[in-house]
């Protein structure tokens, strides 16, 4: 369980995807017009927000939705101002002085909106990544923290196609920080795997309005973790429905072949295919936004490190001295272990259906089906209520993949699914003019399963190994030759959940802003994992002076079990 309570000067901003517009009301002259009605209008949604100016004319709006907007001021004895085209972004402050004319107020004066000046609001560090480039810029996989290299200081960046569990999640370096020490946030909800503090895949480029990463100098609701923050915001239906529609492919056909592989090129076929699209249920009021992506690879793997026993190693002979344990280290006459002298489990594990033959020389050179499937759910809704801005988002995604542990492929097949819910859902109130408040609840649950798909036991192999947990094959390590199983690759199940309450509260006073709030963070881990439980035992040549002849007289150096 983990509390935070923070109170911030500046106006640093809350919640999912909100900046500040900000700026003073002047006349002819250059004096500041008092008690102005300035209002600020969301163009896609109508979402309009009104306050007055302050004695000095200056105004402020905090924590308005990302989007594009028109300022529209009016004060008695001049034209009405509209400020049109000013695009707010994740955590920016743009400043807009207006300067209005003498005149009725039924007449109006339109201005497309110029650059903004330079944010004298914040000291916050960060690199936007704006719809267009997320959509337009090529991404192998399309995981859009693959982007996060193209921003200064960033490296080591690791953008996985798909999350199968909290080892596989996103990573990268900010500034010399460690990979795992960034704060993602999605619509203001966080978004990382608990154990290892990793990422979560976040939906497609297409289903995102822009990313924001905060390198420096945070303000208080960002201090969690020493890296970078990573505020992504998805996109929202408008007051005119679009959408879009997408397939990419890659095969092998264009593809090099492997100078290792076999003389045919391993298998690749990778579909990634989706939909996005938003509209209004009701104009000004009510909308929504959905999108899907699925993604199907069929690769075919290359296996090149194992180097099992000849077909005459495994009838005991080999061609320099090896010595028996048996008779105080003397050689075996003609180098040749009997077959009598064989471990039994050894016997069963030299079957070619357990462990094939060397196909290449001494090498035995592999490729294997490793099958990926994935797909991201999302929906989003957003309302225009009164004083109230309420928007709620749902995302899931379903990953699973086949794999293999060890270098034979057949030995140990393994199947890794994962399952990610989130869900948040957030109320901007405006109380008056000059008070804000915000509110989110959000959940997040990662549910991964690691399954053995070969319940073979090292009982069923003829030991005398005493069962712990499921049915796993037996790790067993032949040291410079192969490598059978992986004691890390077991059966397990994983899961990670926290849930979210966020408060927060703005109020606006002549030049000051004063904002303070509290988070509330509940988190639960939960690993249920057979680590070891089906015994690891390594032949290093030790006993008899070469590591296949302590495997085949099972005199192994080092064995480790858990139970």
């Amino acid at each position: 369980m983990g509390k935070l309570l923070y109170f911030v000067l500046p106006a640093a901003l809350f919640a999912q995807g909100t900046g500040t517009i900000h700026g003073n009301i002047t006349d002819p002259a250059g004096a500041a017009v008092s008690g102005a009605s300035v209002t600020a209008i969301l163009d896609e949604r109508g979402t309009r927000r009104t306050l007055s100016t302050q004695v000095s004319g200056d105004f402020v709006f905090p924590a308005l939705p990302v989007g594009t907007y028109t300022i529209l001021a009016e004060a008695q004895g001049f034209k009405a101002l509209r400020r049109q085209g000013v695009t707010l972004t994740t955590e920016q402050n743009i400043r807009v002085d207006l300067r209005l004319e003498l005149g009725s107020i039924s007449e109006s004066v339109s201005v497309t909106a110029e650059a903004p000046l330079v944010d004298s609001r914040s000291s916050m560090i960060g690199t936007l990544i704006d719809s267009r480039r997320i959509t337009d810029l090529p991404i192998n996989g399309r995981n859009i923290i693959a982007l996060a290299a193209l921003l200064p200081g960033a490296t080591n960046v690791s953008a996985p196609q798909m999350f199968t569990g909290d080892r596989s999640g996103p990573t990268l370096n900010i500034s010399g920080s460690r990979g795992n020490q960034n704060l993602f946030l999605f619509d203001g909800q966080q978004f990382n795997a608990l154990f290892r503090n990793t990422g979560l895949n976040y939906p497609p480029p297409d289903a995102l309005q822009e990313v924001k990463v905060l390198t420096n100098s945070f303000s208080a609701e960002y201090g969690r973790n020493a890296g970078s923050v990573f505020q992504v915001v998805t996109r929202s239906g408008t007051n005119e429905i679009h959408g879009a529609l997408w397939e990419f492919l890659r095969n092998q056909k264009l593809n090099a072949r492997s100078f290792f592989a076999p003389s045919v090129k391993p298998q690749l076929i990778q579909n990634q295919f989706g939909f996005a699209v938003g509209g209004p249920i009701r104009k000004d009021k009510l909308f929504l936004f959905g999108s899907y992506e699925a993604l199907r690879v069929r690769p075919a793997s290359l296996g090149l490190s194992a180097f099992p026993l000849t077909d005459t190693e495994r009838q005991g002979t080999f061609t320099s001295p090896i010595r028996d344990p048996a008779n105080n280290n003397q050689p075996f006459p003609n180098n040749q272990i009997p077959t009598a002298r064989f471990d039994p489990v050894a016997r069963n594990l030299i079957n070619p259906t357990l462990m094939p033959l060397p196909n290449r020389g001494d090498q035995l050179v592999t490729t294997f089906p490793t099958p990926q499937d994935n797909g991201q759910y999302l929906v989003r809704a957003d309302y225009n209520w009164r004083n109230h801005v309420i928007d709620a988002r749902y995302n899931l995604n379903r990953a699973s993949e086949r794999d293999s542990a060890g270098d034979v492929p057949t030995y140990l097949p393994l199947s890794r699914r994962a399952i990610v819910n989130t869900i948040t859902i957030g109320d901007t109130w405006n109380l008056r003019p000059t008070l804000l408040n915000q509110a989110r609840i959000s959940f997040n649950r990662i549910s991964s399963i690691i399954e053995n798909l070969n319940p073979t036991h090292l009982s069923d192999l003829g030991g005398t190994f005493p069962l712990f947990g499921p049915r796993i094959p037996p790790t067993v390590t032949i040291q410079g030759r192969i490598t059978l199983g992986n004691a890390s690759s077991v059966d397990a199940t994983i899961v990670n959940e926290n849930a979210q309450l966020n408060e927060a509260i703005t109020w606006t006073h002549q030049k000051h802003t004063l904002r303070a709030g509290f988070e509330l963070l509940k988190l639960r881990y939960l690993n249920r994992s057979f680590f070891q439980t089906m015994g690891s035992f390594t032949f290093n040549g030790q006993i008899t002076g070469q590591a296949p002849a302590d495997f085949l007289l099972g005199r192994a150096t080092s064995m480790l079990v858990a139970s």
